[in-house]
């Protein structure tokens, strides 16, 4: 599969080989994504590890694959999978038969991602269902473990591994680096919406302001001018009140105004700022607190900016089945608000900011 001539897919200067091999197979997960133009944290922070260590690697995706095989890696760490499938434009995530393909590849092979954890797939001397990145770390000093990553070595392998956006395709423009704020759903202690992953992760762990200025602004200087703050379940619920303790979390909009502009003034120049998914039943609860985050995202977002707010139902028996904490009475009112806020045109033509549910069933 080819998008133009212009990015998709050119041969380019591999390493013959070495110590790291790094597949990206693509993630879309209800929190992250990373099909291209989007390149998500993930195999950044792979490359990271291999980086912190002084290992040489090679960072290549599922597409370059499919096109010129792969390069030789004494280890080889092949991330992806999808948990919310779409239809995509300019790459297509890691198949199941593919990952089976890779599995044959010489050297020491890893799997990791959605691939591993909802797909059985043998072949791989290491099959990693939690972070991949973690496994891998301890693995190069004893037996790894499957575990989550903690936040500090996270923030290491993410700033390591800044430098993996060069070696894209895509990169610098329309490259799109995804930015994760935090993981996990606060409404974890009752299992989130059915369908979704991120109650796997369980309780937020929230990324501190600096460290993603700190993350992006590395990024800015390798030359991304493209950014998403889609990492997380609701960037209402950032750094909120009553995490652990209620469904329903309250907003602290001072802390979003400290994260956006401080990323604005570390990354002057950014031509895309956009975020990710809205939980309706947060914004019509805490409608003025919001509005004044609305105002926020407005301000210092480019135009064009989406939140998704996922009304997935408004059928109230498929509510309940599902665990959703918020309907269409919720969702409507969350529209209000945001076209009160941000629905006048922006620089270019698109509305300052513009709502989006992710699905609808009746």
């Amino acid at each position: 599969m080819k998008m133009s001539d212009k990015y998709w897919v050119k041969e380019r200067d591999w390493k013959e080989h070495v110590d790291v091999l790094v597949v990206d197979g693509y993630v879309d997960e209800p929190g992250l994504l990373g099909v291209p133009p989007y390149i998500s944290p993930e195999p950044r922070m792979l490359v990271g590890v291999a980086d912190e260590l002084d290992l040489t690697w090679e960072y290549v995706t599922v597409d370059e694959y499919r096109e010129y095989g792969l390069p030789l890696g004494d280890m080889v760490l092949v991330h992806g999978g999808v948990t919310v499938p779409g239809k995509y434009l300019s790459g297509q995530p890691l198949s199941v038969e593919e990952a089976l393909e890779i599995s044959d590849q010489p050297g020491e092979t890893y799997l990791g991602g959605p691939l591993a954890r909802h797909s059985e797939i043998g072949g791989y001397d290491h099959l990693v269902e939690k972070d991949l990145a973690a496994y891998f770390y301890d693995s190069l000093f004893g037996e790894g473990v499957d575990r989550w990553a903690d936040v500090e070595e996270r923030e290491d392998w993410l700033k390591f591994g800044a430098k993996t956006v060069k070696r894209h395709l895509m990169f610098p423009d329309p490259l799109l680096a995804e930015i994760e704020t935090f993981r996990g759903c606060p409404r974890y202690f009752v299992g989130g919406c059915s369908f979704c992953s991120e109650p796997v992760y369980g309780k937020p762990q929230f990324r501190e302001q600096e460290e993603i200025i700190q993350e992006m602004g590395l990024l800015y200087d390798y030359g991304i001018r493209h950014f998403r703050l889609g990492g997380q379940s609701c960037i209402f619920s950032y750094k909120a009140e009553g995490v652990g303790e209620v469904e329903t979390v309250k907003p602290r909009p001072s802390e979003l105004e400290e994260l956006f502009s401080g990323i604005v003034d570390r990354c002057p120049d950014i031509k895309v700022l956009h975020v990710d998914n809205a939980n309706p039943a947060v914004m019509s609860k805490y409608r003025d607190e919001s509005m004044e985050i609305l105002e926020t995202l407005t301000e210092y977002c480019t135009a064009g900016n989406v939140i998704a707010l996922g009304l997935e139902s408004a059928d109230e028996k498929v509510i309940e089945k599902n665990n959703l904490n918020s309907g269409p009475g919720e969702t409507k009112e969350a529209v209000r608000i945001t076209n009160r806020v941000g629905a006048d045109a922006g620089d270019n033509g698109c509305p300052s900011y513009f709502q989006a549910s992710t699905s609808w069933e009746v």
